[in-house]
């Protein structure tokens, strides 16, 4: 079948072998040059027997290897070599100016590379397996190694070596060797530009800043500027301390107002004990919160005295004819002592002797001379009389501190019987002051100038409110 290749050529054009004999009519293509062959294109055997070459040698080549004996020319056309031992195509002839003499004449071999031919190369990469020629003799794209790194030369072959010609000195062939051929000082493993053996910091993050050592650089916050500063703070610090400062202000704001309020529900009377000093030492204290002086004196036949005797007791005010008044019905403190009109509290039994407890008069509860009378055969507060330390229970708070609940639990020995009725009286006037708007504590302080002691004030306090 007739063909044409790429050129426009069919092989009865072409003599790829140039023996003469177009490729579609030869039958042994790729025939030596200059070899006579037949009109096939094949060894023309009988021509052998001519020395063609003139190297004294002719005819077919053989090899005895019993007696060790040639017969004829190996290389027919080559006058520089004649014998080929091994059979390999390189001949034995070692003689200057052979051609391709055969290194490895008694063995055959295929080895062409470093100009040693006919040597055992079993990878047929062209390298004698041994004398060093090919560092890798069973990977035929491998056989350099200068470096000794155990990485080929061949960067197209297998397990190419990264780094070339790598130093030897110190360690630097075993770090190349665990490091696809480049010791510490080729290798940058994190891409930071820095050398693994000058890189202080090995794994920094890819496309990072980093300083000459190899570590990142840390980026700084802009220093804010004068702008953004309050009273030379920034703002998040300034607010936390305006915040905080206003807090505690308004805490120390609501705990005053709380004592405030709550000094309004002082007691006088917490002490479990109340002696006859006390007594004496909470009148004085009360008169001078009532801007007036009141003096003790002896003793009188209706009991102890709370100052100087005189017609109408101890003064709260200037003297008049009624007292500074509550209005009409309202309590004088004139020379009667304080009242309440007509049915005000008096102290002491009925008489000129002193003031009286509980039945009403013209000018109210009044303290005369010789000082606050009990009656006759009651208690007295001089010398043989009886103790006033009574011991009552306390008022405790209950709940919330600005609401305090008084428990009136009263000592049954608190008042004599013959001031019952005293009692009833000073319960009736506070009642009413009370629904005159009057403060506890100012009814507290008008009931002891009368006569009153402080538990006692305090239970009728109490026991009007029941």
């Amino acid at each position: 079948q007739l063909t044409i290749d790429e050129n426009g050529c069919n092989l009865a054009q072409k003599d790829t072998d140039g023996d003469g004999v177009n490729d579609l009519m030869d039958d042994c293509p790729g025939t030596e040059a200059g070899i006579p062959v037949l009109s096939d294109g094949c060894l023309d055997e009988a021509a052998l027997a001519e020395d063609i070459d003139g190297d004294g040698f002719k005819g077919p080549y053989s090899y005895n290897p019993d007696n060790e004996t040639h017969e004829g020319d190996a290389f027919p056309l080559d006058p520089t070599q004649w014998h080929d031992m091994d059979g390999d195509g390189y001949g034995d002839s070692q003689a200057p100016g052979a051609n391709n003499s055969d290194d490895c004449p008694e063995e055959w071999g295929n080895s062409t590379m470093k100009s040693r031919f006919g040597c055992l190369d079993t990878d047929g990469d062209g390298y004698h397996d041994y004398l060093g020629d090919d560092k890798f003799p069973a990977d035929g794209t491998q056989w350099e190694d200068r470096d000794l790194d155990s990485w080929g030369d061949n960067p197209d072959g297998n397990d190419a070596d990264q780094c070339l010609n790598t130093s030897t000195a110190g360690d630097r062939t075993e770090q190349a060797r665990i490091n696809f051929g480049c010791a510490d000082y080729q290798s940058d493993s994190d891409n930071d530009g820095v050398t693994d053996d000058a890189d202080a910091c090995p794994g920094t993050v890819a496309g990072a800043e980093v300083y000459p050592s190899g570590c990142k650089k840390e980026t700084q916050a802009e220093p804010e500027s004068e702008d953004d500063l309050i009273m030379g703070m920034d703002s998040m610090t300034f607010f936390a301390i305006v915040g905080g400062g206003g807090l505690v202000i308004i805490i120390l704001i609501v705990f005053i107002i709380s004592r405030v309020r709550g000094g309004d529900d002082f007691d006088f009377d917490d002490d479990d004990w109340d002696e006859d000093d006390d007594d004496d030492d909470d009148d004085d204290f009360m008169s001078n919160i009532l801007g007036r002086g009141q003096s003790r004196g002896p003793p009188s036949n209706a009991g102890p005295s709370r100052g100087p005797p005189s017609q109408a007791g101890p003064n709260r005010g200037p003297p008049s004819a009624a007292g500074p008044s509550r209005g009409p019905g309202g309590p004088s403190r004139g020379p009667g002592g304080p009242s309440r009109g007509p049915g005000g509290p008096s102290r002491g039994p009925p008489g000129g002797a002193g003031p009286r407890r509980g039945l009403p008069s013209a000018a109210g509860p009044s303290r005369g001379p010789g000082g606050p009378s009990r009656g006759p055969g009651g208690p007295s507060r001089g010398p043989g009389g009886p103790s006033k330390g009574k011991k009552v229970a306390k008022r405790k708070p209950i709940g919330d501190a600005n609401a305090r609940k008084a428990v009136a639990e009263m000592d049954p020995d608190l008042f004599a019987p013959q001031e019952l009725d005293d009692r009833t009286a000073a319960i009736d006037w506070t009642k009413g002051a009370l629904k005159d708007g009057e403060t506890e504590r100012t009814i507290l302080m008008q009931l002891q100038t009368t006569g009153w002691s402080a538990p006692q004030s305090r239970a009728i306090i109490d026991l009007s409110k029941q």
